[in-house]
């Protein structure tokens, strides 16, 4: 075993690179007449008294709801021009809001979209009547000033943001830099105070991925594991409850239930090259990246997941290394099951990363475990195999 001093800082943000999604919590609120209200915090939805609103929504949608606009509507915006803090009221709600025109032609603002809300427990017993009366419940039950900042993260996990400000704490989900909620809460109650959704994509249903090029003979012949190995070379990992020998088709996954996000993934690979892909299952998320072992341009569902990464938050998420190596484990349980694997042991920050390369550091084929340095328990876990094009089609 080896030690080296050189901090890879950017390993240590790839591992925290959340994977989010919505987890059953156990202050829910009485959520019976909300049959659009779906389950994950990432559809954009927000139920305000039995009305459900998702963003972004049009003017005219979102003023059917009652609510009114003291200020000129006619005012014209170019595409993607966007006016913040403008109030909107009716007897249930204040809010204010984002006005964005979303589309290509210059428009009017009562043509335009509401892309963002905010939504504050001071503002509402300020301006409204009977303010206790009025219920705000986002998905999975979280509720304003009921649902507290354990609760939220119970629901969706680990944040992709943590802040505090003027005596309050800020837990922020983020898809991308125009998609995303934040939640505040009083720093001493710990309740959830106030609600900031922001959303800038027009929701399209999702037609079929278009299939392009066919499966190769390799993608044909894959077949899951029956059982986990012993032997890090053998890249046999247990993920979510079913196994894969990596690089794994992306079809091995959605016929496990995953499901391609299709508006946070390419599409479509070139030859010999790498993408991004996003899928999604029971309302958790992953972000990985997938390899294109042909020499044609092929749908994203014809290549191969090369990595796979979980951090402690993700308990529906789990990820089994060879010998049982999983997110929870004790340091020196770790160490006790390594102990004839030679491994590089790297501090960083308040951590240490055991980098395990079964075929040596200089091929494409790590795993990573990250162990916190306060708890000695391991936090975060990262596998990656992407083996050369002419190394992947010619075993």
């Amino acid at each position: 075993m080896k030690k080296i001093k050189f901090l890879s800082v950017f390993m240590v943000l790839c591992l925290l690179i959340p994977i989010v999604g919505c987890k059953r919590v156990s202050k829910k609120a009485d959520v019976s007449n909300s049959s659009l209200l779906t389950e994950d915090w990432s559809s954009f939805k927000i139920e305000i008294d039995s009305d459900v609103y998702t963003f972004p929504m049009s003017y005219e949608e979102f003023t059917s709801f009652g609510l009114t606009y003291d200020e000129d509507e006619n005012i014209m915006l170019d595409s993607m021009e966007r006016i913040h803090t403008k109030w909107f009221r009716n007897e249930k709600i204040v809010a204010l809001t984002s006005i964005t025109n979303l589309e290509n032609d210059v428009l009017s603002i009562k043509d335009c979209y509401i892309n963002e809300i905010r939504i504050d427990s001071q503002m509402i017993s300020y301006f409204v009547e009977n303010p206790d009366d009025i219920q705000i419940i986002l998905p999975c039950g979280i509720m304003l000033g009921t649902s507290t900042s354990d609760d939220v993260r119970a629901a969706y996990g680990m944040p992709s943001d943590v802040m505090m400000i003027d005596a309050r704490e800020y837990l922020t989900y983020q898809l991308n830099y125009e998609s995303y909620i934040r939640l505040s809460f009083e720093e001493n109650t710990q309740i959830l105070e106030g609600i900031t959704i922001r959303n800038s994509t027009i929701s399209i249903e999702s037609p079929p991925i278009e299939e392009k090029g066919e499966f190769s003979e390799i993608d044909n012949k894959y077949a899951p594991p029956d059982a986990m190995s012993t032997q890090f070379a053998d890249w046999i990992i247990d993920f979510a409850g079913d196994m894969y020998h990596l690089p794994a088709p992306v079809s091995a996954f959605t016929e496990n239930g995953w499901v391609i996000d299709q508006a946070e993934s390419d599409l479509e690979i070139k030859g010999r090259d790498s993408g991004l892909l996003l899928i999604r299952k029971n309302n958790q998320y992953i972000r990985t990246t997938v390899q294109n072992y042909t020499e044609d341009a092929m749908s994203i569902s014809n290549c191969f997941v090369t990595t796979i990464r979980v951090y402690s938050t993700d308990s529906n998420l789990p990820l089994i290394f060879p010998r049982g190596i999983t997110v929870g484990m004790q340091k020196d349980d770790v160490q006790e099951l390594l102990k004839d694997i030679e491994y590089v042991d790297e501090e960083v920050l308040t951590t240490r990363i055991y980098y395990i390369y079964p075929i040596g550091e200089k091929n494409p084929g790590h795993y990573a475990i990250m162990i916190d340095d306060e708890t000695d328990l391991v936090v975060s876990m990262e596998v990656s195999y992407c083996p050369s094009y002419d190394d992947f089609t010619n075993q």
